[in-house]
């Protein structure tokens, strides 16, 4: 398995819906779209994250069968947590919820001010900026 996926509210909610089918059974699959109609997560948002799930190696996908030119749709890919996944996934989101409520300081979970992506540039943004103008006379102030 790979580092721990960033732990978006996003994120968090695809796990929870992830552990809930693997509690029902280990083996109970669900696909994107399903995911998405869930949560009222667009579909880019929750594939990025299964995704990234599947990287870590925290879920397994299959693709659908030979049912899905029948239905007359798309195939389906289904999801899973592995074993691994669940106990990462617990895991994850006990400190997630550990650090919404205060009770633990881990620098992956900070933003803010004196978080690393404060300093960075905004993106298109890199000019300095323009000096004041004195209103009265509409010239700039060095």
């Amino acid at each position: 398995m790979s580092a721990t996926p960033r732990m978006t509210t996003p994120t968090q909610a695809v796990l929870r819906s992830l552990l809930d089918a693997y509690r029902e059974h280990p083996a109970h699959e669900l696909y994107g779209l399903e995911l998405c109609e869930q949560l009222g997560l667009g579909f880019r948002t929750v594939y990025r994250i299964l995704t990234r799930l599947h990287n870590a190696g925290w879920i397994n996908r299959r693709a659908e069968g030979t049912d899905a030119v029948a239905a007359n749709r798309a195939a389906r890919i289904y999801y899973r947590l592995t074993e691994q996944g669940a106990d990462s996934a617990r895991q994850a989101l006990t400190e997630a919820a550990a650090h919404s409520a205060g009770e633990k300081h881990d620098r992956r979970w900070q933003s803010g001010p004196g978080c690393a992506t404060a300093s960075r540039p905004r993106r298109g943004n890199n000019r300095p900026p323009a000096p004041p103008i004195a209103a009265a006379t509409n010239r700039v102030i060095y």
